[in-house]
């Protein structure tokens, strides 16, 4: 591909120059993805609130890199370790500002890339039309699985933003018409940390290899779509108004309960560590770093909400590792998702040290 003639012809993502028409339809674009992320969190658990356990996970483990700890060799990691590295500086930020706070940096930077996502798949499409731009860009800063991956630090987000670039690179046309080797090194190399993001870049890599031509608009049905296409791009935007994410966490009062701690803080999700500033002090103490506590399900042989109740190995490891330290932040699993009865009984034995709905810090004995 490289240094080969492109051609004259308007390809996706290429021939465009900056005009103020594109400014404005490009920060509109971004707006409506920013609106479309920070609504459903604020109406819901807000910046500081659980959202998703996958995003504690992600994040616990970069504040475990920026720590020193390693994927793999000192805690389990599931995928590959793209992701900590793209979290490693708002993890380090943690060291003058706090985990929580750093936590909410990176939650706003990710919003932050589905935003600018959005804006550069219209700018990807434009050539085929203004109105496959503009479609394009506000369906992706609309759809609600877009939203959903980039509400917070989930591995999705930075591959889709990386992509997107990578394509940007690999259909841009110079004025030479034609692809430079150093724009398709560039772009092999976007793919490539993709695929340390997650293993399903692979996928990505060998479609792409494969040389698929780009999608193209037809004029022909361009206008008979709009009605339909406005109507499509309705139905994510009311979503997204109406929907909420997450809930909130009481990071004062648990903070509060864990005062007096002197030795490990343990959680059946590590977000609860992250906002109460725990997992570098447990680092710091040489507590294990279990940031998946649910994935040792995985490894213990059984995935499955159902299956993991009736798996004694992965019980008695989870109740092992909770009642290691001398408190335990319990906020996710219940016996609908995940523990055993006697698992449950177990646990509420613990005395509550602080209660917040199903929420609780409890002192394991």
């Amino acid at each position: 591909m490289a240094d080969t003639g492109a051609g004259t012809h308007a390809t996706v993502g290429s021939g465009l120059n900056p005009s103020p028409a594109l400014l404005v339809g490009a920060l509109g674009v971004f707006v409506v993805g920013l609106v479309a992320r920070l609504v459903p969190l604020l109406r819901g658990g807000g910046l500081t609130g659980f959202n998703r356990y996958d995003d504690g996970v992600n994040f616990s483990g970069a504040l475990g890199l920026v720590h020193g700890r390693l994927p793999y060799r000192d805690f389990l990691w599931l995928h590959p370790p793209g992701m900590q590295l793209a979290l490693a500086p708002f993890a380090a930020s943690s060291y003058l500002i706090g985990e929580p706070a750093a936590f909410v940096v990176a939650r706003l930077g990710w919003i932050v890339v589905g935003s600018l996502t959005a804006v550069l798949v219209g700018r990807l499409l434009l050539p085929a039309g203004w109105f496959a731009g503009l479609f394009g860009g506000l369906f992706c800063a609309l759809f609600w699985p877009a939203v959903v991956s980039t509400q917070t630090v989930r591995l999705e987000g930075v591959a889709s933003l990386l992509l997107v670039i990578a394509l940007l690179l690999l259909t841009a046309e110079p004025p030479r018409g034609r692809v430079t080797t150093r724009a398709v090194v560039f772009a092999g190399a976007l793919l490539g940390f993709c695929a340390t993001v997650k293993i399903w870049g692979v996928v990505t890599v060998l479609v792409l290899v494969a040389d698929l031509p780009p999608l193209r608009s037809r004029t022909g049905l361009r206008r008979g779509l709009i009605g339909a296409a406005l109507a499509a791009l309705a139905l994510p935007a009311a979503f997204a108004a109406i929907n909420s994410e997450g809930q909130r966490f009481p990071a004062r009062d648990f903070g509060a309960a864990l005062a007096g701690s002197q030795e490990c803080v343990t959680a059946d999700d590590p977000s609860a560590l992250i906002l109460t500033d725990s997992v570098g002090r447990n680092i710091r103490r040489g507590c294990p770093l279990v940031i998946d506590l649910g994935g040792y399900s995985h490894d213990l042989g059984r995935t499955d909400e159902a299956r993991r109740r009736a798996n004694d190995a992965f019980q008695a490891f989870a109740l092992s590792y909770l009642g290691s330290g001398d408190r335990a932040i319990l906020t996710r699993f219940t016996t609908d998702g995940g523990w055993s009865k006697a698992t449950d009984r177990a646990i509420r034995r613990w005395p509550a040290v602080a209660q917040s709905g199903q929420q609780s810090v409890r002192v394991p004995r």
